[in-house]
């Protein structure tokens, strides 16, 4: 080779090698642009986590100060059970704007409003109370006008029908805030389920020790293997996640062996119970995640259109379907 073929060589090394540099210099780049948005990411969620405390260590200390001022007066008694119910609103918003807007100046601001409005509510039942003790110690003074008041008996008895109209109304309200607690729990619940955005399920057939192969025949199947792909929900606890299998038959039967793992799970939204196939254990850390779930069905399948579903605290997650010949 003469001189100039190897310079040819030579420049094209040189080449080589500076895009090489180039593409790592690109990629150290990504790197240092991943890890930033990381450290951004976990330090707003430590903020967002510290202002919900936050906001539930002021919102059941102002609940217990109201409670503290509960006394025999009924008009009093039902307006602490109305701040609390509006305590308990403003609390819902606060929360709200903490795990949904982002907007910290403007939780900041609705958290000082929430204890201003906590602090003033309990000032007022103390002012109201201090007034009715006065108004107590003057009652006891016109004790001897009790002969000349016996005319309102009749309608003392009205103001007994009113309180117990009260009563009955304070006893709805109450009933209705339970509820609506139920179904904020119910909701909350349903929030820490973790959603599928794709799934997929393959047969495989044994070769005699070797490593299995993937099958569409129903007759060469010796495990039916889901695999599947998760959502991020930034509202789960890291950690491992169960799922339940429901793998349905071309006639509409959940596949089921108790020998083999199956079982019964009840489904959270309508309360009935639900037979699945099996179940199986991810790791979860709040971001999009895979899985795969293996069966052995220890019998021979039938061709056709088979069903999977997928579960995850007691709520249907995700769904699809496959097919054998």
């Amino acid at each position: 080779m003469g001189k100039s073929g190897s310079n040819n060589l030579l420049a094209i090394a040189l080449v080589g090698l500076f895009l090489l540099l180039g593409f790592n210099a690109y990629q150290w780049y990504q790197l240092r642009n991943v890890k930033t948005e990381l450290a951004n990411t976990k330090s707003s969620l430590l903020e967002n986590e510290k202002l919900q405390a936050e906001l539930e260590q002021d919102y059941q200390s102002a609940l217990s100060n109201l409670e503290e001022l509960r006394g025999t007066n009924t008009e009093l008694n039902t307006m602490i059970d109305q701040q609390k119910a509006e305590l308990t609103e403003q609390k819902k918003k606060v929360s709200n704007l903490i795990w949904t807007k982002g907007e910290l100046n403007t939780v900041k601001e609705e958290l000082e409003l929430f204890k201003s409005q906590a602090a003033s509510y309990a000032s007022q039942i103390r002012d109201l109370k201090s007034k009715n003790a006065s108004l107590t110690s003057d009652n006891q003074m016109l004790s001897s006008a009790k002969v000349a008041l016996e005319g309102e008996v009749a309608s003392q008895g009205q103001r007994i029908q009113d309180l117990d109209e009260q009563t009955n109304l304070l006893t709805e309200v109450k009933t209705r805030i339970e509820n609506e607690n139920t179904q904020l729990s119910s909701k909350v619940d349903m929030a820490e389920a973790i959603k599928i955005n794709f799934i997929s399920v393959d047969g495989f057939k044994e070769r005699n020790g070797k490593e299995a192969k993937q099958t569409s025949r129903a007759k060469n199947v010796a495990f039916l293997q889901t695999c599947f792909k998760t959502e991020s929900n930034y509202v789960v606890q890291p950690g491992d996640e169960t799922f339940y299998v429901r793998l349905i038959s071309p006639t509409g039967e959940t596949m089921f062996d108790e020998q083999l793992g199956s079982g019964t799970l009840t489904n959270k939204l309508d309360g009935s119970d639900v037979r699945y196939t099996t179940a199986g254990d991810i790791t979860y850390n709040n971001a999009d995640a895979e899985g795969c779930i293996s069966w052995d069905p220890n019998y021979a399948l039938g061709a056709g259109n088979y069903g999977v579903e997928l579960f995850n605290k007691g709520y249907l997650v995700g769904k699809g379907n496959f097919l054998l010949k």
